[in-house]
């Protein structure tokens, strides 16, 4: 998280830049996590426990790139 304060309080433009690229990819391969996860779930690889857990992390980094998708 020290990069995105960083560009919070500098207005870094590599690290703004930095970001951004970040977030494009996160939103490219996090449908695929949440795919995956599914199908431990129903192979009983994972327990529902730890899938609540993993799920609020996944909305958690989601948030964080719609955060900083929207303060462009």
């Amino acid at each position: 998280m020290n990069t995105l304060s960083d560009y919070i309080l500098a207005r870094n433009i590599i690290i703004t830049h930095y970001i951004k690229e970040s977030g494009k990819e996160i939103e490219h391969i996090a449908p695929g996590f949440s795919t995956l996860h599914e199908e431990r779930l129903i192979e009983e690889l994972c327990t529902t426990k730890a899938s609540s857990l993993y799920l609020h992390i996944l909305d958690s980094i989601k948030g964080i790139v719609l955060a900083c998708r929207a303060d462009r």
